[in-house]
């Protein structure tokens, strides 16, 4: 489980340093920490199976998944908060500094805001003083802000990847029961005497 959220947290620490048009980076990243995540998806199940009296193993497998489900909303939205936020601060502040030293009137820098954000081609060429340079610029700071927004999400993400690593070496050790013992059966078996099994 350890070796997991190691894997998972690499991930989002890589995927926080991804650049603009760095898109090989991006599938690696990714893909490590969807390998990540398999590892840790499959073995709390199988610790909670193994660590709950089997009257409650139904119940308790409920909790963990519901409890999985509820914890990817919440952080969704708090994903999507931070993001937006970050998003409405980078964009003027990047798009605007670009376009300005690229010598783009001051009082154009509103539309060609607004326009570069919705992706309004036809606003941005009704943009006073926008010249292709300056669209070309703009459109890179754009990307810029995009990446840096982005940013955040993966560093909380990876700071709750540390803290699970973390809280791994407080687990009890599964090895006496994560072994090859059945149990129960799930049908009921019955003996054949030696005498039915040679005739």
């Amino acid at each position: 489980m350890f070796i997991g959220f190691l894997l998972l947290t690499a991930g989002m620490v890589g995927l926080a340093t991804i650049q603009p048009d760095d898109s090989t980076s991006a599938v690696v990243f990714n893909g490590l920490a969807g390998l990540g995540f398999g590892g840790p998806l499959v073995l709390i199940v199988a610790g909670v199976h193994l660590s709950t009296p089997h009257h409650l193993i139904a119940t308790a497998t409920a909790v963990t998944t519901s409890a999985r489900a509820v914890a990817a909303t919440v952080f969704t939205a708090s994903y999507s908060a931070a993001f937006n936020n970050r998003l409405a601060v980078y964009l003027p502040q990047y798009v605007s500094r670009a376009a300005l030293s690229a010598g783009l009137p001051e009082s154009s820098l509103p539309a060609l805001v607004s326009a570069l954000s919705d992706n309004d081609q036809a606003a941005l060429a009704s943009v006073p003083g926008l010249t292709p340079a300056i669209k070309a610029v703009g459109a890179i700071a754009l990307k810029q802000a995009f990446a840096d927004g982005l940013r955040v999400v993966f560093i909380i993400a990876a700071s709750f990847g540390v803290l699970a690593c973390v809280m791994c070496f407080f687990l009890s050790d599964m090895s006496k029961t994560m072994n090859y013992m059945v149990e129960a059966p799930v049908e009921a078996l019955h003996h054949k005497r030696r005498e039915e099994t040679k005739a």
